[in-house]
């Protein structure tokens, strides 16, 4: 079902957007509003979906990640004198092994990558006309002017020491893209080459503060404002331990975490997929990377929907107030910055689309991106539970666990007896086993899901 109609009126209380998010026991996270995002690209998600099997959700946030990279420095969205936000976003992709993460995101990046690639074939063009003029004789290169020294100015990368983005971010001021398939490779290799804290300097790297680079032996790097974008994916059984140390300083409050609710199994697709699927899509992106403005341009607020955000913001506020545990004021005090870059990354998109006009951020794009806060705020929930809190399958043994893990999210009594073979269960453990209602939810009749 495709839809546009989003309206909020200027007297919403936000506090109930994100309703069951807030719920005691395992936060259930809200569907990705995919009604929040131009028609257009509500038509692409759902052909990725019916043609290619695609998750909505998987497929939505790499799209956000790729208006963001296509964007880049190039414009920001002005809150008050002194304040703009760039629209760079930190997204990550949660799912088991299997669930359809990486070709949602390629395909989302798809126009990004393509023009990386024309850009390496311009710089292999003038690195050779290059080499040519420094082989000639003083005599001749005196009658020619000196080319410029040829630089590769992509997009998206994936080395991710601070040292390398530097360069990167020195010969393209727009900005990067951090493309890290499995997200972990980015966290890990924090304060792997020195004993510096990685850790601080990406922290002011997401507020865009400058970065300074000091190298052994050579000149250091400074950029006075950078733009860095993060994507990739991540397996639930592994972001306890990248994220459990990044909780307390406000690192996961800058990720825009999406983890379906259900991945239902794939299907293979017996149609032939026509390349038009992607047509409308890609030239969208392409017309973000075909702006090249010599600075960067402010979008400011209409008055009506300035008044829409300062409802937002006042309300959020007041929930900062009212909340006593340290973590969630933590994670609420971001939300402001993300509804401010998803405004930009919105209007940006519908301009892309030929859905709006790129003078002022409007109140379809304001209001959009409230419901994209609501969504991101309760995968953050989602999320911090799994890192801290227990759960009951932390008290099964190590057998039991792995069979756990091994059942898909939704699945049927029969799928479970199957598996149940490999573990050498009877049948009456199994079903003993998903009577446990700390564990498993049943849907309908021979219909469970997993509840964690």
């Amino acid at each position: 079902m495709i839809d546009h109609d989003i309206h909020i009126s200027p007297g919403t209380n936000f506090n109930n957007l994100n309703g069951s998010a807030r719920d005691q026991g395992k936060p259930k996270s809200i569907p990705f509003p995919v009604e929040a995002l131009p028609v257009a690209v509500q038509q692409f998600i759902q052909r990725c979906y019916i043609d290619l099997g695609y998750n909505k959700d998987f497929l939505a946030g790499g799209i956000l990640a790729a208006v963001s990279a296509a964007v880049g420095r190039s414009y920001a969205v002005r809150m008050k004198a002194g304040w703009s936000e760039s629209c760079n976003t930190w997204v990550c992709l949660i799912g088991r092994p299997g669930s359809g993460k990486s070709h949602p995101l390629m395909t989302a990046l798809f126009s990004v990558h393509k023009d990386d690639k024309e850009k390496f074939a311009i710089y292999q063009q003038e690195k050779e006309a290059y080499k040519a003029y420094m082989s000639l004789s003083k005599e001749d290169k005196n009658n020619l002017p000196e080319p410029p020294l040829p630089v590769f100015p992509k997009t998206i990368c994936s080395d991710t020491t601070l040292e390398a983005l530097a360069g990167l971010l020195q010969k393209n001021n727009r900005g990067v893209l951090l493309h890290s398939d499995e997200i972990g490779g980015w966290l890990s290799n924090f304060n792997k080459y020195n004993s510096g804290s990685d850790l601080e300097s990406w922290l002011s790297l997401w507020s865009g503060n400058p970065l300074t680079v000091d190298r052994v032996s050579r000149e250091p790097i400074f950029i006075q404002k950078p733009f860095v974008s993060v994507a990739g994916t991540a397996q639930p059984g592994v972001i306890q331990n990248l994220f459990k140390g990044k909780v307390d300083n406000g690192f996961t409050d800058r990720m825009l975490f999406v983890w379906p609710e259900q991945i239902p199994a794939r299907s293979w697709q017996t149609e032939e997929v026509t390349s038009d699927i992607f047509t409308e899509y890609n030239r969208a992106i392409e017309r973000l990377l075909s702006e090249k403005p010599t600075e960067t341009n402010e979008l400011r607020f209409s008055k009506e929907t300035e008044q829409v955000f300062a409802n937002f913001y006042n309300d959020l506020q007041q929930r900062i107030k009212n909340e006593q545990d340290e973590r969630a004021q933590s994670l609420l005090s971001k939300l402001d910055i993300h509804c401010a870059r998803l405004s930009l990354i919105i209007q940006m998109m519908r301009y892309a689309f030929g859905e709006a006009d790129k003078t002022f951020i409007d109140t379809i794009s304001v209001e959009s991106a409230i419901k994209l806060t609501a969504y991101f705020e309760s995968q953050a929930r989602k999320v911090r539970q799994h890192v801290f809190e227990s759960t009951p399958v932390e008290k099964l043994d190590k057998t039991k666990t792995e069979f756990y893990e091994s059942l898909p999210e939704t699945f049927k009594t029969q799928k479970a007896l199957d598996l149940g073979v490999k573990y050498d269960y009877s049948e009456r453990t199994v079903k003993y086993f998903l009577n446990d209602k700390t564990l498993f939810q049943k849907i309908s009749y021979g219909v469970y899901e997993r509840l964690f």
